[in-house]
This record gives C-alpha cells, structure tokens and sequence, in this order.
C-alpha cells in the first residue's frame, strides 16, 4: 500500500524533478547535511529527551538539557560532510542559536504541566482509502482533557508564518484528522506551532467537519502524482539546500565546470558559447538604445520640418502616425468597466480575445480538456541571460 506523507507531496509541488530523483529513481547522492537540518533535528531530540524524562517522573533542569545539546553538537559534527550554505555564519552560530532556543523554550513552558503528552515524534499511519496511507509524525501530542487534543510542532527556521498561512497549513491539519479519527473523545484539535527561533507560539483549531474536505483534496494531490509523467525542475531559493544540484539540468553544468581546471574551464564549449552569447546580447542591448535615440530624434524633427518621410544617402524614413484608442491593460479595472459594456452592447463575442497563453498552459497540465479539440504540440525554446 502506497506511503504518502506531508514532505513527500511538498517536494512534488516544489520541483517535480526532485520527487522523481528522490522517490522514483531514488539516486544515491553524497551524504551531506545541511547545518540548519542538523541544527533543526538535534533540538528535537532535546525537546524530545525532556518530555520523555518527565512521562517517566524525571524532571530535567535547563542546564542538564543545554548540556546534552552541547555535548551531543560536539559527539555528531562533521565539518567534512556538513554544509553551511550561509558562508557569513560559522558552525559556532547555529550552535549558540540551538541554545538560545532551548533555554528560551524551558523558561516559557516550565514547569511542564500543560496537559499529559501521550505522543512523542510519532510515526502512524492514516488509511486514507483508496489503497493509499498517510505517514503521521507529530512532534509532540497531548491530551489537554474534556476532549481536547493538542499537536505541537517545533519550527527552528528563521521565518515566522501569519495566522492566515497556518489557517490554510496542511501537514499538522491531516495530523487533526488522524487524532479525530483515533480518539473517539476528541472533540477539537488544537494545532500549536512553537516559533523557536522568536520564542512564539501560534495556534489553530480544528473539528473534524473542517477536515473531510482536506482529506478528499490530499487524496486528489495524491492521484495527480500518481498519473504524472513529465518531472520538469523548478528554480528556487531552496535549490542550494538540494542534494541532487549535480544531476539537475539547471545546475549540473555548473558543477561539472567547477572541477575543471583554469586551462580546460577556458577551452570548454559551454563555456565559450555562453560568454560570446552574453557578449551578442551586451551589444544588441546598447544597439537597442541607440536606436530608440535616433528614433525620437527623428520623430522631433519631422514635427519642426513638417514632414512625413525623411531622406538619407541610400535610405529613407516613412513617419507614420495616427491617433488611437488606448485600450486598458488586463487586470486594470477599468478592463472588467469596458468588458461589462460590451457584454451590454452585444460586442463581447466579437471584440473580446482569447488569453493564449493561459488557455495552452491548461491544455498542457490536463487542467482543463475541450472534447472534440486536440491542438498540435510544439516544443518552443528561448534563452534568457542573467548574471551567474
């Protein structure tokens, strides 16, 4: 039976090439942590070894518990496959931050009686029918009594989230519906997000009737993976956190001329064809504002001269001009005014146009189908330059 889980469908939103590198073709790629995974995973073993020590009467001080965290940073890193993205921040950082965290955490919370934790980094799994199930893993359930339920989840990056985005968030929400359904007491959920890093804490509330909907468009998402069989790469700001850069097609020109040395790196093709590209395109640019230059200059003086065509030695200059309508743009309000009136009018069918684009971008993902219409496809390639 097929396992689904929150990071599993986030990765196939984020970039499809990287869930087929992961979950389809499962590369094997160089084991290289990130800092801020292995910052993240070592101060939920913290959080976790102090609400364990309490289920069993013993009750850590702060000192015990940032000690263990010291010691166990130590024991663990790594320099040699450890990845610090952020080259202004030393190991040093990340360190003293993973501190700052847990002690502001224990001065908050202690002394650790809101409610009887019943979970700790869970792993169940939800049947959601359909011969599909979905992997639960709640930091830290409690049971606050009279059918309340709550999933605390502990956030050690450095970005809060509006109250809006974790209204609509999905991850602990399914984790709601996996308590509803196996608590038979429960009668809300409550969803509390620990802010490490801002020493916050936001909530959400979830009944069970708010989350049948969640349910039916998880199992959707899930169908869409399942019949997909284009995996084109999406760029990101999370691009330099992946482990597959060396295989992507966006990146791994650059690491192959990376290891190149500075005699080959001059005599590679790519390379070469890259630099006089961006050399074509510097001149075509400045060719560009030239010619809007001259173009306005010409425009002047027609006006002072009176004159619709102006000659030169072997050329000659039709100006031509007329006065018209300027139409609004689409999305500017005035569009949906001049739309209504033509509608009125009886001239929307005539005078209204087809957004191409958008209309073959929904042909194309299987968005939306017209029976009976089955357009040829075309691969179409540009180039776009920018700055390495």
């Amino acid at each position: 039976m097929p396992t689904y889980s929150y990071s599993r469908i986030s990765t196939f939103e984020g970039c499809r090439l990287q869930f087929k590198y992961h979950y389809i073709d499962r590369l094997e790629t160089e084991q290289e942590e990130t800092v801020e995974t292995f910052l993240g995973s070592l101060v939920h073993e913290a959080l976790e070894r102090l609400y364990k020590d309490l289920q069993h009467q013993k009750k850590d001080t702060k000192e015990e518990i940032l000690d263990w965290f010291r010691s166990e940073w130590t024991k663990r890193w790594n320099p040699d496959t450890m990845k610090i993205v952020r080259a202004e921040y030393a190991a040093e950082n990340y360190r003293q931050m993973g501190e700052k965290y847990l002690g502001d955490y224990y001065d908050r919370y202690a002394p650790f009686d809101q409610g009887r934790t019943i979970g700790l980094e869970t792993e169940e799994l939800l049947d959601l029918g359909e011969a599909y199930q979905y992997h639960i893993r709640i930091d830290r359930l409690v049971d606050s009594g009279k059918g309340v339920y709550e999933i605390h989840d502990y956030k050690t990056g450095g970005s809060m989230r509006t109250q809006d985005e974790l209204e609509g968030d999905r991850q602990l929400a399914m984790y709601a519906y996996w308590v509803h359904r196996s608590y038979p007491d429960a009668k809300s959920v409550r969803l509390v997000w620990h802010f490490l890093a801002f020493d916050k804490e936001m909530a959400v509330e979830k009944r069970i009737d708010h989350l049948e909907q969640l349910k039916k468009e998880v199992l959707g998402k899930i169908r869409e993976i399942e019949s997909c069989t284009e995996f084109p790469p999406t760029k990101s700001g999370l691009c330099e956190w992946c482990a597959y850069q060396r295989f992507c097609p966006l990146w791994k020109h650059l690491f192959e001329t990376e290891e190149l040395s500075p005699e080959q790196f001059k005599r590679e093709d790519g390379v070469n064809l890259v630099n006089e590209y961006a050399e074509l395109k510097e001149k075509e640019e400045k060719l560009k504002e030239n010619i809007e230059r001259v173009q306005q200059k010409i425009y002047s003086y027609a006006d002072q001269h009176s004159a619709q065509m102006v000659y030169g030695s072997t050329s000659k200059v039709n100006v031509w001009s007329k006065e018209v309508v300027k139409l609004p743009n689409k999305g500017d309000p005035s569009a949906k005014v001049l739309a209504q009136l033509l509608r009125a009018q009886g001239l929307y069918d005539e005078y209204s146009t087809v957004d191409t684009w958008r209309l073959g971008d929904a042909l194309t993902s299987g968005r939306i189908k017209i029976e009976g219409y089955n357009p040829p496809k075309e691969r179409v390639r540009r180039l776009y330059l920018s700055k390495r």
